[in-house]
C-alpha cells in the first residue's frame, strides 16, 4: 500500500492556522485549570472590609455617598456592598452590621 503525500500549498495559510488553532487550545486548558480559583486575590479575606453598623434613617444609597468619595459611582459600589452582604434587595434594617469594600 503506498502512503499518501501531504502537501501544503499556502504556507501562511497553514501557520496562521495553526498558530490560531494552538491558541484556541491554550485558552481552553487555561480556563479549565483556572475554573475554581477567585476573581479577586484577596475576596475572602476579612481584613479587607470595613463594617458599618446601620442607624436609623440610613439606606444603602446614603451609606455609599457618605463612606466614600464622589469618584466612584454609586450605582456600582451598592451592588458590590450588596453582593458583600449576600443582600437580594435594598431593604436593611436598624442595627444591621453591613461589609463594606475597602477601596
Amino acid at each position: 500500500m503506498k502512503s499518501k503525500r501531504i502537501v501544503i500549498y499556502n504556507p501562511k495559510r497553514f501557520f496562521l492556522f495553526t498558530t490560531i488553532l494552538i491558541l484556541i487550545f491554550s485558552i481552553i486548558i487555561a480556563n479549565i485549570f483556572n475554573l475554581n480559583k477567585s476573581y479577586g486575590q484577596y475576596a475572602n479575606k476579612e481584613f479587607d472590609y470595613d463594617y458599618y453598623v446601620v442607624k436609623k434613617g440610613d439606606t444603602l444609597w446614603s451609606i455609599v455617598n457618605n463612606h466614600y468619595s464622589n469618584k466612584y459611582d454609586p450605582r456600582k459600589l451598592i451592588y458590590q456592598v450588596k453582593h458583600l452582604n449576600e443582600l437580594e434587595d435594598n431593604i436593611i434594617y436598624e442595627g444591621d452590621t453591613l461589609k463594606l469594600p475597602d477601596l
